[in-house]
């Protein structure tokens, strides 16, 4: 039994560290930034604008 609170602790704890980490991208990284970097990944001719 012990065994399966320690892995819904576990869980729990990675959900909020996941919450926490997309919060901040949300709110400190602009989605321009985003989707120029997955444009450029994959279009060759849109690598010239991030550089």
């Amino acid at each position: 039994m012990d065994i399966i609170y320690y892995l819904l602790q576990l869980i729990q704890y990675l959900y909020q560290q996941n919450c926490w980490l997309i919060n901040f991208i949300c709110r400190y990284i602009p989605l321009t930034v985003i989707q120029t970097a997955l444009t450029a990944s994959t279009v060759p001719s849109a690598l010239g604008r991030l550089l």
